[in-house]
């Protein structure tokens, strides 16, 4: 019982902290998605501010060199009506090149780039902050390579995120240089911007770990003995309301029991006290008439003739009545008392061998079992866990029970069989007497209850006492009957564990 308690104990501080568990494994989960939530709220506030630093960027770095180039091209006029030729716009892209390579960029990621159309590609003309060349590679104007570049060119601007020369993902703005023919794009590598929100995520989602795992480890360490008190008091609790409940059972049955004996006592009671009464008035009457006739004058033979007829035809017949009534009525009281007895003895639990005590009382029934000629067949009977007394009880009165009602037609026998079915020992008592009518089976346990009164001795309480045994010794019993064919009753009580069997009889 206290190991059972124990394991039930242990099995609900296991849920407790599984469940603790869970429910910091879902604070941690919770905790994750707001700070990613804000993050990525964070994230695209900074990407709009990203696109439109480096949108501004662009325009202007655009709108610088379309003024350098009107000055060259102011220069480009006036050398030519001096009849020389000035390449404004190569000048114009050498003045930048100059401030390019004094240009650092922005960032660790971001730079400009600049470059023209000639044919079927793209050709930078400014050296790109990850290569030392001074006249970086072209690419294909058709491949997906500086995708930003491509739409400068065609004389778009805006922003994006797409493919810079290198193949890396970037976040572009672009602006056509239409004086020049040139594109410019302004750009910074998508994982520099999102470097610093990953880091932050990693940073809040391993401290709230960290802090939830404190938490939770705190809270079991607080928790923990309160939870083990609650879940005590809790078993001892439920321990007490099953202890109540079995015992309300066991009051409704006993009350029951004790309605149904009272019934059927003051019932088959009643029967030999009106008995008695009734005689007894007509015996009161027989002698008033005797004391009439001693006190007339008749003659003393008229006088002993009128009272032997008084004698022999009233006071005997009366007197053998009212005994016959008290008789049966110290028979009800007698087995009102065994029964009673039986009730309030205290029970001794043990291992019992069921084969010699079946044996002993079978040989408290030789006489009656060899003059009747009954054959008993007793197959080898388990052990059991039960009281002595109450089981010598239950099997001598259910052996008792299936010899008063064989069938005198017929010779009678009688088997006695045992088995074991998982904790249970079942033992079955089984005849070829004169059966039990379907609608008869249920009340064949009540008290004084009997079948064939006339044919058959007993006071009616054989099947009671079996009852009252299997309620005591926590049993069922179970009947299967044919009425002309024979009757079983097969009693199931706990089996005794194999060390066990060394128990009494």
């Amino acid at each position: 019982m206290n190991l059972l308690a124990t394991f039930k104990r242990s099995g609900s501080t296991a849920s407790a902290r599984k469940s603790f568990l869970h429910l910091s494994l879902i604070m941690i989960l919770a905790c994750t998605i707001v700070m990613g939530i804000i993050t990525m709220v964070l994230y695209n506030y900074e990407l709009d501010q990203r696109k439109e630093m480096l949108q501004v960027t662009a325009q202007s770095q655009a709108r610088l060199l379309e003024s350098i180039a009107n000055k060259e091209i102011e220069i480009a006029v006036s050398m030519a009506r001096g009849g020389q030729y000035y390449d404004h716009a190569q000048a114009a892209i050498d003045q930048i090149a100059d401030a390019h390579e004094r240009y650092e960029g922005f960032g660790n990621t971001g730079e400009f780039t600049l470059a023209r159309r000639e044919a079927d590609q793209i050709i930078f003309v400014l050296r790109h902050r990850y290569e030392d060349v001074l006249h970086p590679e072209p690419v294909d104007f058709s491949s997906d390579l500086a995708e930003p570049m491509r739409l400068a060119l065609q004389g778009l601007s805006g922003t994006m995120v797409g493919l810079d020369y290198r193949g890396e993902t970037v976040l572009a703005a672009y602006e056509p240089v239409d004086v020049l023919d040139l594109g410019i794009v302004a750009k910074m590598d998508l994982s520099e911007i999102r470097a610093p929100f990953i880091k932050a995520v990693l940073v809040g989602a391993t401290a709230a770990l960290f802090v939830v795992l404190l938490g939770t480890r705190l809270f079991f360490k607080i928790g923990n003995p309160i939870i083990e008190k609650l879940e005590a008091y809790s078993s001892e609790l439920e321990r007490e309301v099953e202890l109540r409940k079995d015992l309300n059972i066991k009051l409704q049955s006993n009350n029951k029991e004790l309605e149904r004996i009272v019934y059927v006592s003051s019932h088959d009671l009643r029967s030999p006290l009106v008995n008695i009464d009734g005689y007894s008035r007509e015996l009161e009457r027989s002698i008033e008439e005797i004391a009439g006739i001693v006190s007339s004058d008749r003659t003393p033979e008229e006088t002993v003739k009128d009272i032997a007829y008084l004698l022999n035809s009233d006071v005997y017949e009366a007197l053998h009545f009212i005994r016959t009534s008290a008789g049966k009525m110290d028979v009800l009281l007698t087995g009102l008392l065994k029964l009673s007895r039986l009730g309030r003895s205290a029970l001794s639990i043990i291992p019992l061998d069921m084969n010699q005590l079946i044996r002993k009382s079978l040989d408290a029934s030789d006489y009656q079992i060899k003059e009747a000629g009954i054959a008993i067949e007793i197959g080898d009977l388990p052990f059991c866990m039960g009281d002595r007394v109450q089981v010598d009880q239950l099997f001598s009165n259910l052996l008792d029970n299936a010899i008063n009602y064989l069938d005198k037609g017929r010779p009678g026998k009688i088997s006695l069989k045992g088995r074991v079915e998982g904790n249970k020992s079942i033992y079955c008592v089984t005849d070829n007497g004169i059966g039990i009518a379907p609608d008869h089976i249920k009340n064949i346990f009540e008290i004084f209850h009997r079948l064939n009164p006339s044919d058959s001795e007993g006071e009616g309480l054989g099947l009671a006492i079996v009852q009252q045994a299997i309620s005591k010794l926590s049993g069922k019993i179970i009947v299967e009957s044919e009425l002309g064919v024979g009757s079983s009753f097969c009693v199931i009580l706990p089996t005794a564990e194999q060390d066990d069997n060394r128990g009494e009889s």
